[in-house]
């Protein structure tokens, strides 16, 4: 009867050994998605995306979760959903089943843990967050690299305070819920946009010499490993520079010839019967505009940093005139 028991114990440990402790059996991850109405307005929405090994999916047509088991491999999942389609006029519905196989990593970004994910042959980004934001997960390092610009000595993620800035304003960007825009004091070719009123979660500036514009571009090019694509000049705004793209970065240095734009408008206006006085506006403009044509403005945006913001902030509606 002991060695019995010793057998179970035995087959118990190592039953117990051999299952998956990581990071998709031990906290459930959250999909955050957006939905629009007819009149194109936003509400956001999260399910349970993995829980237990597993996908969970959910039938209209059922009313129920389903599970499919996820298959792992050293880098990458592969994995089943069930997605309830119909057609253009939302008749005929039905469930089918759609296998993905993706790439992922495991972060904790500001002391955040994230799930993302992509397809394999695609860079489009999914950011997942953990249902326990205390949790502490083993990252990986299976394909995304977390990169980190300062601009006018700030980044994305640093706190910062109200009284530091002016020109204070709503962010009225359809997708800018929760964000204000304004210009650093000290320096008002900083602009920022700033989330739950203490976050920078975007940076731009402006007015930036032609003699600086060949360092910027060899230190981009060398942290991030990649040469930009070329913005060339063309109507309607005239605009040249560089951009640099990744499944994270996105940063844009470039100058517009705001001048040949405000007399291409003024000469519009010529084809009008009452354009006189719109194009006598717009040569003022391309008059006031003369010296200021070789100005670059550098925007950088970082999509991890700035959704582990999105998914950290406060969900309170927020005001720059009143709170």
């Amino acid at each position: 009867m002991k060695n019995i028991i010793k057998l179970f114990i035995i087959g118990f440990l190592a039953y117990s050994c051999g299952k998956s402790t990581d990071n998709f059996s031990k906290y459930d991850w959250i999909l955050h998605y957006e939905t629009y109405d007819e009149e194109y307005n936003q509400t956001a929405h999260q399910r349970v995306a993995f829980r237990n090994d597993s996908t969970i999916s959910f039938s209209e047509l059922l009313s129920k979760e389903i599970a499919f088991p996820i298959i792992k491999a050293d880098s990458t999942i592969s994995f089943k959903r069930q997605v309830t389609i119909s057609n253009l006029d939302n008749s005929n519905k039905r469930d089918t089943i759609v296998i993905d196989t993706m790439v992922y990593d495991f972060k904790n970004i500001m002391n955040f843990p994230i799930l993302a994910i992509k397809p394999i042959r695609d860079n489009y980004l999914i950011i997942l967050t953990c249902s326990d934001k205390n949790a502490v997960i083993q990252e990986t390092n299976n394909f995304l690299n977390i990169f980190s610009f300062k601009v006018g000595g700030y980044n994305i993620g640093d706190t910062i305070s109200l009284d530091l800035l002016t020109n204070i304003e709503d962010c009225d960007d359809y997708d800018c819920e929760g964000i204000i825009e304004a210009n650093l004091k000290q320096d008002e070719n900083i602009k920022l946009q700033v989330i739950d009123k203490k976050y920078i979660y975007s940076i731009e500036q402006s007015d930036i010499e032609e003699e600086a514009i060949d360092n910027i571009v060899k230190v981009v090019n060398q942290k991030l490993g990649i040469h930009p694509d070329t913005i060339k000049k063309r109507p309607p705004f005239y605009s040249e520079g560089f951009r640099w793209q990744t499944d994270e970065i996105e940063i844009e240095l470039s100058k517009s010839d705001m001048t040949q734009y405000y007399l291409d408008r003024a000469e519009e206006q010529k084809k009008t019967y009452s354009g006189e006085s719109m194009r006598y506006y717009y040569l003022q403009l391309a008059d006031g505009s003369i010296g200021h044509n070789d100005e670059y403005k550098l925007e950088y945006n970082n999509s991890i940093l700035q959704a582990v913001l999105k998914y950290k902030q406060d969900k309170k509606i927020v005001s720059s005139i009143i709170e």
